[in-house]
C-alpha cells in the first residue's frame, strides 16, 4: 500500500525479554539474602511499565467474551487493537481490489485466485472481535497495593473508546457497503477439485463460493460478542465502576448504537441490500432471544432494552413501509421482520430466576 514494510515479528529480544532475563539471571555477588530479595522486588515492581505489561491465557481466553481487557488478544500486534484492525481490513480490501490481479497470469489455475482471496477474511473476523471487546471492557492491571503507577487492578474502558469501537463496527462490519465485491472477482473464486488425503473436494458445503455466509459469519462474530451475557452483564456492572464525573457508556447506549448501525434503512426509507437483510434478521434474532430468554441468563435491564428495540423497529417499519422509495424485495423483508416481532411478542416469556 505504498508504505515501507517493517518486521512481521520481533527478531531481537524486546523490553520484556530483557526484564525477565534480568530477574532470572542477575548476579548479585556476595549480597545477603535480604539484599537480593530487595533487588528482585525492585525488578518485579517494574511490571506496570508499558513495555512490560502482559496477559496470561486466562486473561485472553482466546476469543471468548469472558476476556475483559480489549488490549489482551491473540493475533493482535499493535498497541491499539482498533487501529490495528482497521489497518488489517485496509490491507484485505487492497488485496481483493488490486493485489489479487497480480496472480492472474497466463497458465495459473483459478484455484490460486481463491487461495489468495481467502487470506483476506481473517482480518475481518479478528477485527470484529477486537473492537467488540471494548464494549463493557475493563483494563486489567497487575500492579500490587501501593504501586500507583497504573491505578487499581480494574479500570473501565473509557466511554470515548467504547464509542470509537462502536463506530468501527458500524463502518467496517455492519455498514451497507462494508463488503463490496465485483462480479468479475466472484466468478473467479472456484473450488479445488484435485484429490487430497482427506477427500475434501467431496465434502465442500457448496461448489460456488458462499459469499453471504462468510459475510454473515464476520457480522455474527461481532453480534455474538456484543449480546453475550458476559458483556451485557459488565455493561450493567460497570456503571458502578466509573469514577465520579466520568462519562458512562451504558447498556442503553450499546443497544441504541447497535440498532441504529444496523437498521438505518427503516428511518430514512431506503432499499435494503442482501448483506443487510441477513444482518438485520440476525440482529433481530439476538434481540428476540434476549427478550424471550430467562432472567437467569441475561441481566434484567437487557430484557427491557430488547423489548424497546422490538418496539422501535416495529413502529418505525409500520410508519415507513409504504414509502415509494422501497422496492418489492425490501417490502417483503420488512413484512417478515414484523411477523417475527409479532410472533415474539405473542410468545410466553420466562420470568423465573435472577442473574447475579
Amino acid at each position: 500500500m505504498g508504505k515501507e514494510q517493517g518486521e512481521y515479528f520481533a527478531s531481537v529480544p524486546g523490553p520484556y525479554d530483557d526484564w525477565v532475563v534480568a530477574y532470572a539471571y542477575s548476579d548479585y555477588g556476595d549480597m545477603s539474602a535480604e539484599e537480593q530479595a530487595a533487588k528482585l522486588n525492585e525488578l518485579a515492581s517494574r511490571s506496570p511499565e508499558p513495555g512490560l505489561t502482559y496477559g496470561t491465557d486466562e486473561d485472553g481466553f482466546r476469543r471468548s467474551p469472558k476476556s475483559v481487557d480489549p488490549l489482551c488478544n491473540v493475533y493482535d500486534l499493535g498497541d491499539d487493537p482498533i487501529a490495528f484492525g482497521q489497518h488489517r481490513i485496509n490491507l484485505s480490501k487492497e488485496l481483493w481490489n488490486n493485489a489479487i490481479k497480480g496472480f492472474e497470469k497466463p497458465g495459473v489455475r483459478y484455484q490460486k485466485i481463491r487461495s489468495v482471496f481467502m487470506n483476506g477474511w481473517r482480518s475481518f473476523f479478528e477485527a470484529a472481535g477486537f473492537a467488540s471487546k471494548y464494549i463493557g471492557g475493563l483494563h486489567r492491571n497487575r500492579n500490587r497495593v501501593n504501586e500507583d503507577k497504573t491505578g487499581t487492578p480494574f479500570v473501565p474502558v473509557s466511554a470515548a473508546d467504547q464509542k470509537r469501537a462502536m463506530k468501527f463496527l458500524k463502518d467496517n462490519i455492519f455498514a451497507a457497503d462494508a463488503f463490496s465485491f465485483s462480479s468479475d472477482l466472484l466468478n473467479k473464486i472456484v473450488q479445488e477439485n484435485l484429490e487430497d488425503f482427506s477427500f475434501s473436494a467431496y465434502y465442500v458445503s457448496q461448489v460456488d463460493f458462499p459469499i453471504h455466509s462468510y459475510v454473515l459469519a464476520v457480522q455474527n462474530n461481532a453480534l455474538n460478542m456484543l449480546y453475550s451475557p458476559y458483556i451485557l452483564g459488565r455493561l450493567v456492572n460497570n456503571e458502578l465502576r466509573y469514577p465520579d464525573g466520568a462519562e458512562h457508556y451504558t447498556l442503553n447506549n450499546m443497544f441504541n448504537d447497535t440498532r441504529r448501525a444496523i437498521w438505518g434503512e427503516i428511518i430514512a426509507p431506503s432499499n435494503v441490500n442482501s448483506f443487510r437483510r441477513q444482518l438485520q434478521l440476525a440482529h433481530l434474532n439476538k434481540v428476540v432471544s434476549i427478550y424471550l430468554g430467562s432472567s437467569a441468563s441475561y441481566p434484567i435491564d437487557a430484557r427491557s432494552m430488547a423489548a424497546n428495540d422490538l418496539d422501535v423497529i416495529s413502529r418505525t417499519i409500520k410508519k415507513n413501509i409504504g414509502a415509494s422509495t422501497l422496492n418489492e424485495t425490501t417490502r417483503i423483508h420488512f413484512k417478515e421482520v414484523l411477523r417475527q416481532i409479532d410472533a415474539a411478542k405473542g410468545a410466553e416469556r420466562t420470568f423465573i430466576g435472577a442473574r447475579f
